[in-house]
């Protein structure tokens, strides 16, 4: 096989089989990869939980002692919840169309049942869309509720009760 001609041909033919285990391989890194990569990320739970820890361990309605200047997270003080006005203390722009909250505090006597809310018009707009089931696509709205149970401080006396966070944030 002294022909360079007869050399290529040759070549080529045992080249064959590693071209198409070569495909193969390729093919198969590109499907597995595709697979495996998100193109959409939900973020509900990480934006609910951010808006849940603001409530609860920012100053809003926390109990605030000023002889030792703490903070108590786990502390409500009753009067600055009645007064608390959360649309000026928690900002998320001028119009805000993300998120809505219910914040309800009760204790367990049943003497202390206050309600207060977050983007009140916002709220009330789109319970009935998460009422109603829409929670997919760009209208859609999802909500989450959480439970904590806190001391209140109503003047001298301590409570026991539970602060209840509704929280509906709108699809983006």
């Amino acid at each position: 096989m002294k022909n360079k001609r007869a050399m290529f041909t040759l070549n080529l033919l045992a080249f064959l089989p590693r071209l198409g285990f070569l495909i193969v391989v390729v093919l198969s890194i590109v499907v597995l990869l595709g697979a495996n990569i998100k193109t959409e990320i939900d973020v509900f739970d990480a934006q609910a939980e951010v808006f849940f820890q603001r409530l609860v361990y920012g100053n809003h309605f926390s109990y605030f002692d000023e002889v030792t200047g703490r903070l108590y997270p786990g502390m409500v003080d009753f009067d600055k919840f009645k007064s608390t006005d959360l649309d000026n203390l928690i900002y998320y722009g001028e119009e805000n169309r993300d998120v809505g909250a219910r914040i309800s505090l009760k204790d367990f006597n049943g003497s202390i049942n206050e309600e207060i809310m977050y983007n009140r018009d916002f709220f009330i707009e789109k319970e009935v869309l998460l009422e109603a089931g829409f929670t997919k696509g760009l209208g859609g709205v999802k909500g989450k509720e959480k439970e904590l149970y806190v001391v209140i401080k109503d003047g001298n006396r301590t409570l026991e009760g539970t602060l209840n966070v509704m929280m509906i944030i709108q699809n983006r």
